[in-house]
């Protein structure tokens, strides 16, 4: 596949990571490459689309990042007419030629042939790709973990998101708070967390303000490089035995390194994520404990702080037990998490709309 990136016309837009890793999936074509690192930099589509040629197809690639299918992304011209979500983009650029979105929103179900679900994060960790991060020049760790399993709980909370701030005000005064092993605001921007109160109430906001004081919480060796956030470095992942996970957006359908992080490194998750994500990883072949985490109290709920609230519930009996001695009573399934997270298996219940994309 012959991909023409926007930096390629025109340097004014991002040089985006390279995607040569999508040539599997739509071999012999050329298309325009619209990613989630430039979607918001054009001023007008008509100019940028008109200067790429012949295409046999346009893409437009939400996989990297959480970017809503129906939420206005934002603010372009096209044919002189304002556009502001994926679904309108798409409508102006089969104009130009046939096109696809890649989107990684499980629940998004759409009646027309353009969309096609790609679980990048889950993919590129199963098949233990390091994809773009091998050309970043750093020795990281992605796959596995030299086991050590004798702590309990743990939660790494790196970017500043109003979700991570909510449980934080939820859990920082509770009695067992001690009991997790848990980080946020240490690292330089999460030390500014005014640009996530957009979605926190008045009352959350001065709740945090008030309780902001217990901030930064750090582990040692945390400020090494890459060791808590793409990697699996840090000691925790080796000795921890569950994964409270905090996934970039509850808000937005993706599930990054953080959801894929805890069945590399041999661990029990516990997901505060999207709506459905425990059930979706179920369906996909993953054990999530249900008979020792029961996600699906929380999992199906649509308000993200009914989500939070009964999970913290959840917390507060769950930690009076002795979290390693359930997890060692259950290695051998996650042993197996392991073995099928890595399998051929699991990646084929991954592709199955890219299966349909080659086939088109």
């Amino acid at each position: 596949m012959n991909i023409i990136y926007a930096n390629s016309i025109d340097p004014i837009y991002p040089k985006d990571y390279a995607r040569d890793y999508l040539n599997q999936f739509l071999p012999n074509q050329t298309c325009f490459l619209f990613t989630d690192n430039n979607i918001n930099r054009f001023s007008d589509i008509d100019t940028v689309l008109s200067a790429a040629g012949k295409l046999d197809f346009i893409l437009i690639d939400i996989t990297h990042n959480v970017v809503g299918l129906k939420h206005n992304q934002f603010s372009t011209t096209c044919n002189g007419n304002l556009i502001h979500t994926i679904e309108q983009l798409v409508e102006y650029c089969e104009l130009y030629a046939p096109t696809v979105v890649l989107h990684c929103d499980f629940n998004y179900q759409s009646n027309t042939s353009h969309y096609f679900y790609f679980p990048l994060w889950l993919w590129m960790w199963s098949a233990k790709k390091p994809l773009w991060y091998a050309n970043e020049g750093k020795q990281l760790n992605l796959y596995d973990v030299l086991e050590n399993k004798t702590q309990g709980l743990f939660c790494l909370n790196r970017t500043p998101t109003w979700h991570r701030i909510l449980l934080f005000n939820t859990i920082v005064e509770k009695s067992w708070f001690s009991k997790i092993s848990y980080t946020f605001g240490n690292h330089g921007h999460g030390k500014q967390f005014e640009h996530a109160f957009h979605s926190l109430t008045q009352l959350e906001i001065t709740e945090f303000e008030r309780k902001k004081h217990y901030l930064p919480f750090v582990l040692i060796d945390e400020d090494k490089e890459d060791t808590t956030d793409v990697g699996v470095s840090h000691p925790v992942w080796s000795t921890h035995t569950f994964n409270l996970v905090t996934e970039s957006s509850i808000s937005y359908t993706l599930l990054s390194e953080k959801t894929a992080k805890p069945f590399v490194t041999k661990m029990i998750p516990i997901i505060l994520g999207p709506q459905n994500a425990a059930q979706h990883l179920t369906e996909l072949g993953l054990d999530m404990f249900e008979d020792i985490v029961p996600w699906y109290t929380w999992d199906h709920l649509e308000s993200p702080r009914d989500r939070i609230s009964i999970i913290v519930n959840f917390l507060e009996d769950f930690l009076k037990q002795d979290l390693v001695a359930i997890y060692h009573a259950n290695k051998h399934r996650v042993d197996c998490n392991k073995e099928f997270f890595h399998s051929e298996k699991f990646r084929k219940n991954l592709l199955k709309d890219m299966v349909k994309l080659s086939s088109n």
